[in-house]
């Protein structure tokens, strides 16, 4: 398979039709790319239910139209995920953000657009307004053995 058709890309979800190289997915060197754009062209649920992914929902975070949660099995340094169902999925590292600057990485994202400037503006004011209860939920529902990374 070399690519990612049109016909896959609209029963996905994705409104332009498009063809998809294989190992052309954005910010991703590895091959882990050409799974994620695969998996996301065909509707794979990256985090459709807590219950069914044990992924906890960020209770105190209001991110209107924006998914976030915390994985139950992850790792350190502290971070929570955000996605828009079907275009992009980011971690947050939400004791190192300040104001004018989210620390993030991307996780995916089709095509070239990842978290919109609005997106990421009210990310951020969710962060800075409940860093302290993020950090509490972090540690109520990520069972893990410190800060850093493993």
């Amino acid at each position: 398979m070399d690519g990612i058709d049109g016909g896959q890309a609209l029963q996905a979800g994705i409104s332009t039709p498009r063809r998809v190289p294989i190992g052309s997915a954005p910010n991703r060197p590895n091959h882990c790319s050409d799974l994620l754009v695969i998996l996301a062209a065909i509707g794979y649920p990256f985090c459709e239910s807590e219950e069914d992914h044990a992924m906890p929902r960020v209770e105190c975070l209001e991110l209107p139209g924006l998914d976030a949660w915390f994985n139950s099995s992850d790792h350190g340094p502290p971070h929570f995920h955000v996605r828009e169902k079907g275009q992009w999925e980011i971690r947050v590292y939400f004791r190192s953000c300040v104001e004018g600057y989210l620390d993030f990485s991307e996780k995916f994202r089709l095509g070239k657009r990842g978290p919109s400037p609005k997106d990421r503006t009210i990310i951020l004011k969710a962060v800075l307004s409940d860093r302290d209860r993020l950090y509490l939920e972090w540690q109520a529902r990520v069972p893990h053995s410190g800060d850093s990374e493993p």
